[in-house]
């Protein structure tokens, strides 16, 4: 704490929840294997449904190696020139 704020990061923040979703699957697994198993491929549905919502969304970027927060910006850029023509 400094000057009596807390100093908790989103790296810390995102990795308190990776905690607790951990803590939370093996708890599930620990109540039942088939339980466990709904669990994983509600999980599985979810993700690919994402992936699947990004891929019609997220148009192929013509430059590649570059970071995530990069292409994001060149998405942007991209779909708002692309709205004032």
């Amino acid at each position: 704490m400094e000057g009596g704020k807390s100093k908790f990061r989103q790296a810390d923040r995102e990795q308190s929840l990776k905690n607790l979703m951990t803590v939370n699957l093996l708890k599930r697994l620990e109540s039942s294997v088939a339980a466990f198993r709904l669990t994983l491929q509600g999980l599985q549905q979810n993700h690919t449904a994402t992936l699947e919502r990004i891929r019609r969304y997220w148009p192929p970027m013509p430059v590649t190696g570059l970071p995530m927060s990069a292409r994001l910006r060149m998405w942007t850029l991209m779909k708002t020139t692309s709205h004032t023509r």
